[in-house]
């Protein structure tokens, strides 16, 4: 098979060698709830069937807990597999990278999605970084590699013979650094699930490792020897993990939502992948599809909606960035010409993916995303996909019913002072906590409806507000 890089899932566990040097890194053999790690194959069927990256792909996000409740892990990885040969075809060699990208893309946070029971916006392993190293990947590397795995445990590992052959391959158990063997001694090999669909009744391939030197500053060499000879071995040159990661409000997704990513069309006899839009949610085909203006800002259409303000979440997901700074992103609106810094932003622990939030006064007749580089319109350089949503809805009106009252109440003392809070948890601010300043919001439009004027809290409304804010505040306090 060919293709440029050739990736394989596999899943560990492992801990950051150099800062924990007494600690032993096993493979996980098993998922959290006991289950086998996912073994998806190819079909035997006659060449070419390039699809072993997409198998590949089907056991990451199925091991991540992706797919349907009440089916086993293999059950939804196998299902993931389908999902992504009926897009993607069974001929095209690709990236699994790309393939987990696009599954989360369209299925996975897409409200619209082929089949609506995949979409899972509360799912946290979204956070997918990729790294290269064309001669191999080095001991810096495989530092970065043991330090994502601190917070995840599932990992593609890229093989590539110097030429553009390569096969992707689960790696489920049995990798152990020599400096940190297992209690009795264990084989030091590596045993993959192969991606094929064996006739032996196993798909399990035991393969011994290389370690060039000794100590945990040595380049770890995962060999895969395809026919026995050494001289055939396989040189792991890439690696992808999927962490838990940075998310947007569900409210927010199913209002619009904007994904911007690498595609590929099936149908040409060379895979040449290119950037797309998706668009999902209520808002939908309402306005003019988004659309670049320029290399650097991208426009997205609005109209102007009296006594309401406006969310935008911004979600970029990068390859490596050894640079952890927040990049500098603007808004700009028809009301704000020059841009606007966000609200707040954050980064993901590996500065993976960056979270930008931007809350307005008014709702805008158009808004402008203006990146710092031309690498978001290109998706190029440091820039894998990003994906934008937005809310539009009155102050104090978590329930997004077009009113404020007792359900909104009730919401905000719910969640009182608890982090991570979006609109529909009460927080009308945008800072990411319920606190006394959404409680105030929420006075101030007491009884406000959609048609209904102004809001006119009444002052025994105003008294509950207060003794109840009180009250709140001494629950939160001890």
């Amino acid at each position: 098979m060919k293709r440029a890089t050739w990736t394989v899932a596999m899943a560990l566990v492992v801990g950051l060698c150099v800062l924990t040097p007494a600690a032993a890194y096993d493979v996980y053999k098993t998922l959290p709830n006991g289950q086998p790690i996912p073994d998806v194959d190819k079909k035997p069927v006659p060449p070419p069937d390039n699809t072993c990256w997409q198998a590949a792909a089907s056991n990451l996000l199925a091991a991540g807990g992706w797919g349907l409740a009440g089916q086993t892990a293999q059950q939804n990885g196998d299902a993931i597999f389908g999902q992504l040969t009926a897009h993607f075809g069974t001929a095209q060699p690709g990236c699994a990278y790309r393939a987990v990208n696009w599954w989360l893309l369209n299925y996975g946070y897409n409200p619209d999605a082929p089949d609506a029971n995949y979409y899972s916006p509360t799912k946290t392993y979204n956070d997918v970084t990729y790294k290269y190293n064309s001669s191999g990947l080095s001991a810096t590397d495989y530092d970065w590699l043991l330090s994502e795995l601190v917070r995840c445990q599932y990992v593609t590992v890229a093989f590539d013979k110097g030429t553009d052959v390569g096969h992707e391959m689960a790696l489920v158990g049995g990798n152990y650094s020599p400096w940190h063997m297992p209690p009795g001694g264990m084989p030091q090999v590596s045993v993959w699930h192969d991606s094929d669909q064996d006739t032996g009744g196993t798909d399990d391939d035991p393969h011994g490792n290389t370690w060039p030197g000794a100590g945990p500053n040595s380049v770890w060499l995962l060999n895969y020897q395809d026919d026995g000879n050494p001289n055939n071995d396989w040189l792991a040159n890439a690696y992808t993990t999927l962490c838990p990661g940075l998310q947007k409000p569900r409210e927010c997704i199913e209002n619009y939502d904007v994904a911007y990513f690498k595609d590929m069309d099936p149908n040409v006899p060379v895979p040449v992948w290119f950037n797309r839009f998706r668009e999902a949610g209520k808002k939908k085909n309402q306005f003019n599809d988004p659309s670049w203006y320029n290399d650097t800002t991208l426009h997205i259409d609005n109209e102007t909606v009296a006594n309401k303000i406006k969310q935008v979440w911004l979600l970029v997901d990068y390859f490596d960035r050894d640079n952890t700074a927040i990049p500098n992103v603007r808004l700009k609106t028809n009301l704000d010409p020059n841009g606007v810094l966000p609200t707040r932003a954050e980064g993901s622990p590996d500065a993976g993916q960056v979270r930008f939030v931007w809350q307005l006064g008014y709702q805008p007749d158009w808004e402008e995303l203006v990146f710092p580089n031309a690498n978001y319109y290109n998706l190029s350089g440091d820039v894998k996909d990003f994906n934008v949503a937005t809310l539009c809805a009155h102050l104090g009106d978590a329930s997004l019913d077009d009113s404020v009252g007792l359900l909104d109440l009730g919401i905000l003392a719910a969640n009182w002072n608890m982090n991570n809070r979006t609109w529909a948890t009460a927080d009308f601010n945008a800072d990411g906590v319920c606190a006394l300043i959404d409680l105030g919001v929420l006075a101030a439009n007491w009884n406000w409806s959609a048609g209904g004027g102004a809001p006119i809290p009444e002052p025994t409304t105003l008294t509950l507000l207060a003794i109840g804010g009180l009250a709140l505040a001494r629950r939160g306090r001890r």
